[in-house]
């Protein structure tokens, strides 16, 4: 199923975070050798590569270069301010007014640069935010908050599209999904 929707271009891949591979021992340039004949292959399909903007030894053919730009101090708060306005109350389990809530949000967000310098991005401030929503609180870990984020639109996906599963796959838990 999956080779025959990257043959046919109806898949998106992200691989997120090159910069991050280990430069040690040549396994960032076979990953990037291995995206570059994985992008061969799969001609048709659409694939993103992420890595910090200092990141400049990676050349890939073919490939559109785009530079996102953090977001400052002001966009955070604007950004974190409308996600708890736009969010119904009844999708999560927090109480209160969406002001109450980003209030909440900013109260433990301010005493933790981490969180700060994670927010800069737009897809991890957006995992913090539904993180948060669920939790109340956020993760110690950077890999916690893509697992929270993740169990949460897991939880959330069926519903949210108005999808009805065969009962045998209504109580799947979320080690199966994922």
């Amino acid at each position: 199923f999956v080779t025959t929707q990257l043959k046919q271009g109806r898949a998106l891949l992200l691989f997120d975070g090159l910069d991050e591979v280990n430069v040690d021992q040549a396994e960032r340039q076979r990953v990037i050798d291995e995206i570059k004949d994985f992008s061969r292959e799969y001609e048709q399909s659409r694939i993103v590569v992420t890595c910090r903007a200092a990141a400049e030894e990676y050349c890939f053919d073919d490939f559109i270069y785009v530079e996102m730009a953090d977001f400052e101090p002001e966009q955070v708060e604007a950004f974190v301010r409308h996600w708890f306005e736009k969010t119904p109350n009844e999708a999560t389990r927090l109480a209160g007014t969406p002001e109450e809530h980003a209030a909440r949000f900013f109260a433990e967000f301010e005493q933790n640069k981490r969180l700060r310098d994670l927010a800069k991005s737009p897809l991890l401030l957006t995992l913090l935010c539904i993180g948060f929503e669920e939790a109340q609180s956020f993760p110690d870990r950077r890999s916690e908050i893509y697992k929270e984020a993740l169990d949460v639109l897991l939880r959330q996906w069926d519903r949210s599209r108005g999808i009805s599963r065969d009962p045998r796959y209504q109580k799947l838990s979320l080690d199966r999904k994922h």
